[in-house]
């Protein structure tokens, strides 16, 4: 009886020491997947704060070149050439690299907007050059841009997962004169 005893006192055992071991294994397979979830999410949250940070660098950047070449427009016809000169030489590279890094690392949707900017601000550096502009003209030249801009921001809203801006104003509308 004894013997017997023993025998389910050791049975029991092994089957708390298998059942803690069990328990221990599925506690770590547990964590392991909790933490391979949270990898995931922060690897998702930092790439989409990247496209973020990219998509607004290129928008940012081309209004700058928009106002750098607007500055040229309203130059006077001996000025141009200073006023390029300088306008290249301080916003070129920062648009460049920005755009740079969309055609690398952005969809086609993003890529085509972008590139629709940059020929039009290519196309209103080319009239800027003409002749010295006056606001009201120059400002008729904008219609374009402005649509490419709408264009571009709508796609980079859209791949942020944001919805886009009926009731705010175009960046390149002119103000409404008080007048």
């Amino acid at each position: 009886m004894t013997a017997h005893l023993l025998g389910a006192r050791s049975l029991g055992c092994v089957n708390d020491a298998a059942a803690v071991l069990l328990g221990s294994s599925i506690s770590a397979i547990v964590a392991m997947i909790v933490v391979g979830l949270q990898h995931s999410l922060e690897r998702r949250r930092q790439e989409r704060a990247e496209r973020a940070d990219r998509l607004g660098a290129f928008f940012a950047a081309s209004h700058a070149v928009a106002i750098g070449i607007q500055t040229l427009a309203r130059a006077s016809v001996d000025d141009k050439v200073a006023v390029e000169a300088n306008i290249r030489a301080t916003l070129s590279d920062r648009f460049n690299s920005r755009l740079a890094q969309l055609r690398l690392l952005e969809d086609c949707d993003v890529v085509v907007a972008a590139a629709m900017i940059d020929r039009e601000l290519m196309h209103q550096t080319d009239m800027a050059r003409t002749v010295k502009w006056d606001d009201p003209e120059w400002r008729d030249t904008r219609n374009e841009l402005n649509r490419l801009t709408d264009v571009y921001e709508s796609v980079a809203r859209r791949r942020l997962g944001k919805r886009s801006l009926e009731k705010v104003p175009s960046l390149y509308v002119p103000r409404e004169d008080s007048s």
